[in-house]
């Protein structure tokens, strides 16, 4: 009984839910146009103050910095995972 009570709750919320969400979830097209076109501004805003961010000297050189220090962990990541580092490895 206690089942069939349960198997019966579970039945009517799976029912009920999807009549429910399709009430509260319209949304107009032209807000939701609206919605993206505001994000798609922002998102160029956003690309052109950072591309006028990379142009200062000073960013350039940290980049410049950053990526030494980058292609330096390449190079040991190779070195580390050569065949002569695998068969130092010891095998037990």
């Amino acid at each position: 009984m206690f089942y069939r009570s349960i198997a019966l709750l579970l039945s009517a919320m799976f029912v009920v839910s999807p009549a429910i969400a399709q009430d509260s979830h319209v949304v107009d097209p032209e807000q939701l146009q609206e919605l993206i076109d505001q994000h798609l501004k922002k998102e160029g805003q956003d690309r052109r103050e950072i591309r006028q961010a990379l142009r200062h000297e000073e960013v350039q050189k940290v980049a410049g910095r950053i990526g030494r220090i980058s292609t330096e962990r390449k190079q040991r990541l190779r070195l580390w995972t050569a065949p002569s580092f695998e068969s130092s490895l010891p095998t037990h």
